[in-house]
């Protein structure tokens, strides 16, 4: 959270404006790609620390956080460290982590919006994921790295669980039943109105003689 404020209050004093009446998007553009050229790897490393001090936090949270009823406070500690480390990776284009992280970030808003029920599988899960995105953090941000085959596909494994939290399973089967009866009804009232009859019908036609 401190590396983007960071960053926001030296694009301020850079650009030698107020912060108040001035919209972010316009601080964020006076000026940075020059000052970012210079200044990048520095506040690189201080995402870094700060991520590493959110995640450390998050895990804090997920380990006294008890299976059960939600406890919002928690919810919305966790939901603003992994909304921040996305935010801060977004600013330097460093995907990976802001793909993952915004995974895990739609999972916890389904819990605080009381979607998911917190249960010692999704604890453990958002464990896991928490050290995945250590080493996102440690790999692409800190060391400008590319993930290996072996990181990648841990990071595949654990979006497809996280994926079982973050859209209703339940809902999706059901809309896809009532669609699948809706077009079977569709279709035999189509095949209903269909008229069959053995009867035949003989047309004359007489011409001049």
């Amino acid at each position: 959270m401190q590396a983007i404020g960071n960053l926001r209050q030296w694009c301020i004093a850079e650009a030698g404006i107020r912060k108040h009446g001035v919209r972010l998007a316009q601080c964020e553009s006076m000026g940075i790609d020059e000052k970012m050229s210079v200044d990048q790897n520095t506040f690189i490393q201080t995402y870094v620390a700060e991520a590493h001090a959110l995640l450390q936090e998050m895990e804090g949270l997920l380990l006294h956080w008890d299976a059960g009823p939600r406890d919002a406070d928690t919810i919305d500690s966790l939901f603003r460290a992994a909304h921040t480390i996305k935010g801060s990776a977004g600013m330097f284009n460093l995907n990976p982590i802001v793909e993952f992280t915004h995974i895990v970030e739609d999972v916890l808003v389904r819990v605080r919006d009381g979607n998911v029920e917190v249960v010692p599988d999704l604890v453990a899960l958002l464990l896991d994921s928490c050290d995945y995105m250590l080493l996102l953090v440690n790999v692409v941000a800190g060391q400008g790295e590319q993930l290996d085959e072996a990181a990648l596909a841990r990071g595949i494994e654990l979006s497809k669980r996280l994926q079982r939290y973050r859209t209703d399973e339940e809902a999706d089967a059901k809309e896809t039943k009532e669609t699948t009866a809706s077009n079977s009804a569709t279709s035999a009232l189509a095949k209903g109105s269909e008229v069959s009859s053995d009867n035949w019908h003989i047309s004359l036609r007489f011409g001049k003689n």
